[in-house]
């Protein structure tokens, strides 16, 4: 697929230069004609729709898998990230006196889950970032005898800092320690494949740069922590014998689907797996190269205004986020968004996220707007 082609799918570039991806995306045509077909399945036959809704939920499960190197029977739904990163903080047996450890660059989705553990007894370590920068070594020297688990976002969603989580992992599995991703700001811009990775737990939603609705949550668990992971929610779904009513036998399913307790979002499901086929259909690949080259001109035109950038230059840190300083950044966002121009502001900088279906012409269109703003 070219440029156009994929715009074809986006009617937000009708009306809008959407730069704002790390925050909630918009969705495709194609993901409005999934949710479309499964309340067409839903009205039509009720429950009796079961069969096609099951299959669905299945294949999405698989793309799921596909996209983070997982097998099917290690992937649940979720609500979202917080949930799946909740179900881990919850899950784990924790005993008085063991630690884990986190940043202070991480989003709150991956701090009140493991900051409520205290009450347990359990000590959260809170690593200090170097720089905007989290480095693998700094990690590995905050770990000791009680450390039970590593919990960091694979891309930090206010400057764009990528984490090498291949080197965390090996210093996770060499120590015999737990390793927990947060993966809403790398998955459907980045690669990431969970066994290189050495990653014990994954969680994301689909709302980012899955270009999926809000509320279409995946949840990973390695295959061997599948039956140490304490469900924090148990229902009907949980069950082998889920098919039967009739009987009440508390033997939770093998794979992750235990961790799913009753009925799914089966809309939101239907939408992540439309969402998907178009990541796939692009390649993970080719969105990668398109964001960077988009990144690479961003660069380029803030150090022509010499405007300071949050983000990291090195090439194995960046990602699709670009932050940089501007004064008064909050008038500056209101004012591009009356111009139609979609950016966010955090710790208190512009954080533009470009996607593959984003263009040239929509970037030099943003610093031009920033241009007449800086003036005024």
């Amino acid at each position: 697929m070219n440029i156009e082609e994929i715009r074809k799918y986006f009617p937000v570039v009708d009306e809008l230069v959407f730069l704002d991806h790390a925050a909630v995306a918009p969705i495709s045509t194609r993901v409005v004609g999934a949710v479309e077909e499964c309340l067409q399945w839903a009205g039509e036959g009720g429950g009796n729709a079961a069969a096609e809704f099951e299959r669905e939920i299945e294949r999405v499960r698989r793309l799921v898998a596909r996209l983070i190197g997982a097998h099917p029977d290690e992937i649940a739904f979720t609500k979202n990230t917080s949930e799946g990163l909740s179900l881990v903080a919850q899950g784990i047996p924790w005993s008085p006196g063991d630690n884990l450890i986190i940043t202070d660059l991480e989003f709150p989705s991956n701090v009140y889950p493991w900051i409520t553990l205290e009450e347990m007894g359990v000590v959260v370590k809170i690593i200090n970032s170097r720089e905007g920068r989290i480095l693998p070594e700094d990690i590995d020297a905050h770990i000791d005898k009680r450390t039970r688990l590593v919990s960091i976002s694979s891309v930090q969603y206010h400057n764009g800092f990528r984490a090498d989580l291949e080197a965390i992992g090996n210093i996770c599995r060499e120590r015999g320690i737990l390793f927990c991703v947060d993966a809403i700001q790398s998955l459907g811009v980045l690669p990431l494949d969970v066994r290189k990775a050495s990653i014990d737990f994954l969680a994301a939603d689909g709302h980012k740069w899955l270009l999926a609705p809000e509320g279409t949550g995946m949840f990973y668990c390695r295959r061997n922590q599948i039956e140490t992971l304490r469900p924090i929610s148990v229902g009907w779904k949980s069950v082998i014998q889920s098919q039967n009513f009739d009987r009440i036998d508390l033997a939770l399913k093998p794979d992750a689907s235990r961790f799913e307790c009753g009925s799914l979002n089966i809309m939101g499901i239907f939408a992540l797996g439309a969402a998907l086929d178009l990541i796939f259909e692009i390649g993970i690949d080719t969105i990668s190269k398109q964001v960077f080259t988009l990144n690479d001109l961003i660069r380029k035109e803030l150090q022509k205004r010499k405007l300071p950038l949050l983000s990291p230059t090195a090439k194995k840190e960046r990602s699709g986020i670009i932050s940089f300083l501007v004064q008064d950044p909050y008038s500056i966002h209101r004012k591009l968004k009356l111009e139609k121009i979609i950016t966010s502001v955090r710790a208190d900088a512009i954080r533009l996220s470009p996607h593959a279906y984003n263009t040239r012409e929509e970037i030099l269109s943003f610093f031009s707007a920033l241009d007449r703003l800086m003036e005024s």
